[in-house]
């Protein structure tokens, strides 16, 4: 029997996975994606001046035992490192011990370190090939032909399988050529948006926590002192003390077409509010949206497949 070929789209944490385990099963794989490196949203932005944030993912736990086994071996190499970090929980002004214990996880140096192991070279993989949007899945005979947004057949062949793994609002129209009924599916599902906020600052701001659960009725969620993680740029570097704040899925979905310009204002002054006190300037700020952070509708079933 002729090696069977598989189409991965998309190169984050499940693509990357999911094209790994198929290659070291025998199958020829083919990874595309839309981005210009591989992260997804175990994402870093690094300034050109030298602020570093993990912007997406702020971390990961660790339940289920395959995953563990992935885990030790990320932590054997020193892909990831435990985040032995300051937690709380944020309420009305008030900071206590957040109640969600777990032992938290981050890529080393960077977030996006775990999606670039995942891409390390491996002999039955083509790719990833970046700034590939493909915008269509079709048949083709007893195959299917992936169509980029340039109107070409992606890698010039037929392909015996496709993973579609990006988010189901993007999907949709992928897989509505060769599956109108996957895509009516996918259209039962629902996504809310998160707005990221950038700061560094000079000096540290000395909040008392590395990372804190908003629980209050403001815009954020999330506020986490990225310097303070394994492998991230000192304070006393040109980074400074770089801090991200996520807003909630609510508020940021409510502003999901505004621009980052528009928001960020917005967003500094909800974390000048979470943190109950007057804040210097920070010496950069910038915002970044996620459009699909948030599954608010899954689907009812892990996976749909022909």
């Amino acid at each position: 029997m002729p090696t069977p070929t598989t189409l991965v789209i998309g190169a984050g944490l499940s693509g990357m996975t999911c094209a790994r385990r198929l290659a070291d099963a025998g199958h020829r794989v083919h990874v595309a994606d839309k981005g210009r490196r591989p992260s997804g949203r175990l994402a870093t932005r690094t300034s050109r001046r030298g602020p570093q944030f993990d912007h997406g993912a702020q971390f990961f736990t660790v339940k289920l035992g395959t995953f563990r086994t992935q885990a030790d071996d990320w932590l054997a190499r020193g892909v990831v490192a435990e985040w032995d970090a300051k937690l709380v929980d944020l309420s009305a002004g008030d900071a206590t011990p957040t109640k969600r214990q777990a032992a938290r996880y981050v890529g080393s140096p960077t977030m996006d370190a775990v999606t670039a192991d995942l891409c390390r070279s491996h002999d039955g993989i083509d790719g990833p090939d970046f700034g590939v949007r493909i915008i269509e899945v079709r048949r083709d005979g007893d195959g299917y032909a992936a169509i980029d947004d340039r109107g070409n057949r992606y890698a010039d062949r037929t392909f015996d399988r496709v993973v579609v793994a990006v988010p189901g609002a993007q999907a949709r129209s992928i897989v509505a050529p060769a599956h109108p009924s996957f895509a009516g599916q996918l259209f039962e599902t629902s996504t809310t948006a998160c707005w990221a906020g950038m700061f560094s600052f000079a000096e540290p701001l000395n909040l008392g926590f590395d990372g804190a659960f908003d629980e209050s009725d403001g815009p954020l969620s999330w506020l986490s002192r990225n310097t303070s993680k394994p492998g991230r740029p000192r304070a006393d570097t040109d980074a400074g003390e770089c801090w991200v704040a996520h807003g909630g899925p609510e508020w940021s979905q409510a502003n999901v077409d505004r621009t980052p310009e528009d928001v960020l204002p917005e967003l500094w002054a909800a974390f000048a509010a979470a943190a109950g006190r007057d804040l210097p300037e920070p010496a950069y700020a910038a915002a970044h949206r996620w459009r699909f952070a948030h599954v608010t509708q899954p689907l009812d079933r892990p996976f749909l497949h022909d």
